[in-house]
């Protein structure tokens, strides 16, 4: 035990303004990844019960999968809102901007999903390609906030495009 606390001590004495900076730039995203992670586990949870539903014939909604879906305007109103906060904001506005901001991607990250499952529909290897995607968005979140990304220009496309996404 005296060996583990002295091995912390060192990595604390030799790291800790690494650790320290890292901690303070980049904290937001261990929120932001948490909240992403609670939802794409709560439908993960939902779509295995309907599933074990399904085999017993009693589930009430044919499938999970994900459909494009039009996203509600106002959710750009909020990710500007979040932006603007990140950027000029107090530090503790700061974090709070950049988190949300993040956190808000999510049905982004579903829309770019199912429009990337729609563009790859009559592929001839689409199943190698989804799980290699899929395989390397758990491995590292760049790639989700890329098919976020994909989401957001879509939903400006159409809003752009004169048709509204949603009147509420």
């Amino acid at each position: 035990a005296q060996d583990i606390r002295k091995a912390f001590t060192d990595i604390q004495d030799e790291y800790g303004d690494i650790i320290e900076t890292l901690a303070t730039r980049w904290s937001f995203l261990i929120f932001s990844t948490t909240v992403w992670l609670w939802g794409l586990a709560l439908y993960a949870h939902a779509w295995l019960a309907n599933r074990a539903l399904a085999r017993k014939g009693i589930a009430l909604r044919p499938d999970f999968s994900v459909q494009s879906f039009a996203m509600p305007d106002w959710m750009l109103a909020l990710l500007a809102i979040c932006a603007l906060a990140s950027l000029i904001g107090s530090p503790a506005v700061s974090f709070l901007g950049k988190t949300t901001l993040i956190s808000l991607l999510l049905p982004y990250f579903l829309l770019g999903a199912s429009l990337m499952h729609a563009a790859s529909r009559n592929w001839p290897s689409r199943r190698v390609f989804l799980f290699f995607i899929y395989f390397l968005m758990f491995a590292q979140f760049w790639l989700a906030i890329l098919l976020s990304g994909v989401g957001l220009m879509h939903h400006i496309k159409r809003l752009s495009a004169g048709g509204t996404s949603s009147k509420h």
